[in-house]
């Protein structure tokens, strides 16, 4: 909340602050395992560690442009219900300036570490999209078509071009 609010903060220093907080609630080897799909098989361990980092780059990146206060959106709780053994919902909402929302659903599951999100789902005018699920179809896509070195390096330019604070790529992963 503190980062959130604080207007003085630029790009980088949010995610600074945010990087270790979004590191501890997201499981982002399973990001990568699942993300990776039937590509994962065929990394080595060294692939799997740069490829693992670079979706947590990524998505670190998409928080501290998102909790911009200058972009006038904020986020409320709704509650949490439970999915299955082991697993949550937290549902909440965005709200814009102009008192828009979208629903949200975080998704987690019980680790050993405590609770881990393995994905966000969210409302759109096209109904619900997951960003595992559209990252997973941008990776194999991208995977069938380039080595895993010029993905990271994509992946890398997404996270830095969301130094323009709108918290969206400016080609979208999406």
């Amino acid at each position: 909340i503190e980062t959130r609010n604080d207007a003085t903060l630029d790009f980088d220093r949010r995610y600074e602050r945010l990087d270790p907080i979004v590191r501890d609630i997201f499981d982002f080897s399973a990001w990568a395992r699942f993300t990776a799909d039937a590509h994962w098989q065929r990394f080595d361990e060294d692939e799997r560690a740069a490829y693992t980092e670079a979706v947590a780059r990524l998505i670190v990146a998409g928080y501290a442009a998102r909790n911009n206060p200058s972009n006038g959106k904020f986020y409320k709780v709704d509650g949490v219900s439970n999915d299955g053994p082991g697993q949550k919902i937290v549902h909440a909402e965005m709200v814009t300036t102009t008192g828009e929302t979208r629903a949200m659903a975080y998704r987690l599951y019980r680790s050993q570490k405590g609770w881990k999100i393995f994905n966000v789902v969210y409302e759109t005018a096209n109904g619900a999209h997951s960003d595992a699920h559209s990252l997973r179809n941008y990776v194999s896509a991208f995977l069938n078509r380039n080595p895993l070195t010029d993905l990271i390096r994509d992946l890398d330019r997404k996270a830095e071009d969301q130094k323009d604070g709108c918290g969206q790529p400016k080609d979208q992963v999406r």
